[in-house]
């Protein structure tokens, strides 16, 4: 959430609030609380870092998918994830 905040704010700067729809907001609300509430969290996480290594290896195949026009699987998956959370409201 942070790391997707920093993102917009590098291609959109203070303009981001005004360029982004509701979507944006529900992915950031993560980033919504203070710091010192995951300061702690995150310094004695001990799955943090390898959470943050999987992260870095999806975006690299995603990127990689881009350059060769296959992201269908990434995208299934992300569907099916999507699907069987909305299940739970």
């Amino acid at each position: 959430s942070v790391a997707l905040a920093e993102t917009v704010l590098d291609g959109a700067g203070d303009s981001a609030a005004e360029l982004a729809g509701r979507g944006l907001a529900d992915s950031l609300r993560l980033a919504g609380s203070p710091y010192d509430l995951w300061a702690g969290i995150c310094r004695t996480s001990p799955d943090l870092d390898e959470a943050l290594a999987r992260l870095i290896r999806a975006l690299e195949r995603i990127r990689a998918g881009l350059s060769r026009d296959d992201l269908a699987r990434s995208f299934d998956r992300a569907n099916r994830l999507y699907k069987s959370l909305r299940r739970l409201e």
